[in-house]
């Protein structure tokens, strides 16, 4: 099925005609997942809204996540310019649907959806959001910000209430040259642990 996956799409994306095909063991262990990787790993126009089709067509929360999980393992590291409109729709009413999604979120800003990043910066920056969400916002930043969200990681080196928040910043901020940062890390490296030191190291 994934050497048809591009040549033969349509016919491929026909097999998941209805639930029950969704839900026979070897599509939903084996096929959906990968299936929706294949298509984005392909990149090309067709291919992502071919992966649109399969979110609109599946028949459930477990159908969906397979999917999200799939094309998250795909873009691990990188972010596309910009999704086809049929995947942003996708993803903007399953957004609508579960707001605090930190997966969707992630998804949304690796594939260019336009309110995304902003919005994952604004959380990143936010003291109060879940611990674990923030750390995993921060790496994100580091793998596909822009310039303008050095000064929101700067603060949460600042304001960070753990170690493991600063450690995630160290690592962010590697891709940007900013001269803030030199004056930022400086400022804190007295007061912080080893390991602290060495990231910052590494960093300057």
């Amino acid at each position: 099925i994934e050497d048809k996956a591009i040549s033969d799409r349509d016919a491929v994306i026909g097999l998941l005609d209805s639930p029950a095909a969704w839900r026979a063991q070897i599509v939903s262990r084996f096929i959906v997942e990968r299936l929706a990787r294949r298509y984005v790993d392909e990149g090309g126009e067709a291919d992502l809204k071919g992966c649109a089709r399969l979110l609109a067509a599946a028949p459930g929360q477990v159908e969906t996540d397979l999917l999200l999980r799939g094309i998250d393992k795909a873009l691990e590291g990188r972010r596309l310019d910009k999704a086809p409109a049929e995947l942003e729709t996708q993803l903007l009413a399953l957004r609508e649907n579960r707001p605090d999604d930190l997966t969707l979120l992630q998804l949304a800003v690796r594939l260019g959806v336009a309110d995304a990043y902003e919005q994952a910066v604004k959380r990143a920056g936010d003291t109060k959001a879940p611990h674990a969400d923030r750390i995993a916002l921060i790496d994100l930043l580091g793998q596909t910000g822009k310039p303008d969200c050095v000064p929101t990681l700067l603060q949460a080196l600042t304001d960070a209430k753990s170690d493991a928040v600063r450690a995630a910043v160290l690592t962010a901020l590697q891709p940007f040259a900013d001269p803030r940062i030199t004056d930022e890390v400086l400022l804190h490296y007295p007061k912080w642990p080893a390991d602290l030191k060495g990231r910052a190291q590494s960093l300057l």
